[in-house]
């Protein structure tokens, strides 16, 4: 018997947490598959935690348990969970004490959820994603009886829905320290042969626990994003297959919460600033060779931006450069307590 936890990371923007739980109870769930879905607010701080638990008093349950002290996992405030009357989900509310980036997120509801024995795979996604109903159905049947793997959904754009915003996966481009979503600006009705990805887009990361045990949870170094480019790095060294599903079709909010524009094209001070300081931790751990060009390709972009008038841009490279100087002994330390 196979069981699913899906883990949706919050952070402040409620309605879109509440759009993508509400397609969650939608889902199409094969027979005798257990489903839970664990939200985890990331210490959001703005009474987006009351909201949540506001619209879960709303959907008619079973029963309902508070955890005690005792009985949460490190690093999380308070806990709760309910059973739902007709669809057979549990809903369970997990606050974060702290805020330690999207990974850290993440895996305070993978750790939470590995408590069960009863469950077997995860499906690790961003709040601002609306599911199609079938989409984990083919998931599932997807990843029935086959070893190991990390598996992508089509992600599709909010304003056009035919329209392929990632097909599963994406091309990482050493040099330049970037990717290429895959299929991106395809329809979603066009056949197409997915290359070899380097890995499967953060927003939706399906894999079961076996993928756990040999290559452990997600890096929290990054704090966001590069943190599934790293995972799936990790799984691919160890032999780890990425796998797009197809007919696993979800929209994709893209930038929603860290303020960046559709495709990236406008970056907000935030999103500048991880991108930078991590694009360089990674490349200093899996392609040292291009370190120096992806400093230069970082050093254009913000040029770029200070051509657009964007002239604030000069200063967070100067922040993102020094963190990531602070950071990379910090970053080698978690690599090696993960096994590389």
């Amino acid at each position: 018997m196979r069981g699913v936890a899906l883990i949706v990371v919050h952070y402040r923007n409620t309605a879109d947490t509440i759009e993508c739980l509400d397609s969650v109870l939608q889902l199409e769930v094969p027979e005798g598959v257990r489903r839970s879905v664990i939200v985890v607010d990331n210490a959001s701080e703005d009474g987006s935690w009351k909201q949540l638990l506001a619209w879960r008093a709303e959907q008619p349950s079973l029963w309902s348990r508070e955890f005690g002290p005792s009985e949460l996992t490190s690093g999380a405030a308070e806990a709760s969970t309910h059973r739902l009357v007709d669809s057979g989900w549990e809903i369970t509310m997990l606050r974060a004490q702290l805020n330690g980036g999207y990974a850290a997120g993440a895996n305070l509801g993978l750790r939470f959820a590995m408590r069960e024995p009863s469950i077997t795979d995860y499906w690790v996604l961003n709040n601002d994603v609306v599911l199609e109903p079938a989409s984990l159905r083919h998931l599932v049947e997807a990843s029935e009886g086959r070893p190991g793997a990390i598996y992508g959904a089509t992600l599709l754009y909010q304003d056009d829905p035919s329209t392929i915003q990632a097909a599963g996966g994406a091309v990482y481009l050493p040099p330049i320290g970037r990717s290429r979503h895959f299929g991106k600006r395809r329809n979603c009705e066009d056949l197409i042969v997915p290359p070899k990805f380097d890995y499967i887009i953060g927003a939706s990361l399906f894999f079961s626990k076996d993928v756990i045990e040999e290559i452990g949870i997600l890096p929290e170094a990054f704090h966001l994003y590069f943190e599934e480019t790293e995972f799936c790095a990790r799984g691919k060294s160890r032999g780890i297959a990425l796998v797009w599903v197809p007919e696993a079709r979800l929209v994709h909010k893209e930038g929603r919460s860290t303020g960046a524009g559709s495709g990236f094209r406008r970056l907000s001070d935030l999103s500048f600033r991880f991108i930078v300081r991590n694009s360089m931790l990674f490349t200093e751990m899996r392609h040292p060779a291009w370190l120096m060009t992806v400093l230069l390709f970082n050093m254009f972009e913000c040029v770029r931006h200070c051509c657009f008038g964007d002239f604030g841009k000069a200063r967070v490279l100067v922040e993102a450069l020094n963190e990531y100087w602070a950071r990379r002994g910090e970053f080698a330390r978690e690599a090696s307590v993960l096994g590389d």
